[in-house]
């Protein structure tokens, strides 16, 4: 259990991060089972978060079940969170219950963006999502992913099921936002 409480508090079941230098690769392999929480304005929790840069892919294979919650207006919830200027896979065969209670808050089973050219996004999930977010303009993502620059393809296998929902005022909820 990882959990934190304060405004702009932050809580990873697993952090990973490379520096600016390039061939710097992530490989994460996860099978155990995380609960992670922030309470507070403007707190980010993540099951998973890893962040490389360019010439540096990232790859993350999970098996675990995922539990992660934030509470405060602002706040960010995500299972699996994956950024980087360099190709990204990830491979999910694990449950995941993400929620956040606040205003202007988001949560999200699998998020992945890369910055550059030529870095193509993979993901493949047969793991169930339970994903809500209660709050005005708050945001529920199952899977979200976008690459910015040419030559990135994104491609997405789901075969697991998503419960996806929003309570509030101006809300949005997305099964696959690609």
């Amino acid at each position: 259990r990882v959990s934190t409480k304060g405004m702009r508090s932050s809580a990873h079941g697993i952090h990973a991060r490379t520096s600016y230098e390039p061939k710097s690769p992530i490989d994460i392999w996860n099978s155990g089972d995380m609960w992670v929480s922030t309470t507070g304005y403007d707190s980010r929790a993540s099951g998973i978060y890893a962040k490389t840069r360019r010439d540096s892919p990232l790859d993350i294979w999970n098996s675990g079940n995922i539990w992660v919650s934030t509470t405060g207006d602002n706040s960010r919830a995500v299972g699996i969170h994956a950024r980087a200027d360099s190709p990204i896979d990830i491979h999910n065969s694990g449950d995941m219950w993400v929620s956040t209670k606040g205003g202007y808050s988001n949560a999200v089973g699998i998020y992945a963006d890369t910055d550059s050219e030529k870095n193509p996004i993979d993901i493949w999930n047969s793991g169930d999502m339970w994903v809500s977010t209660k709050g005005g303009y708050s945001d529920a993502f199952g899977i979200w992913a976008f690459t910015v620059e040419t030559g990135s393809p994104l491609d997405i296998r789901n075969s697991g099921n998503m419960w996806v929902s929003t309570t509030g005022d101006n809300t949005r909820a997305y099964g696959i936002r690609a």
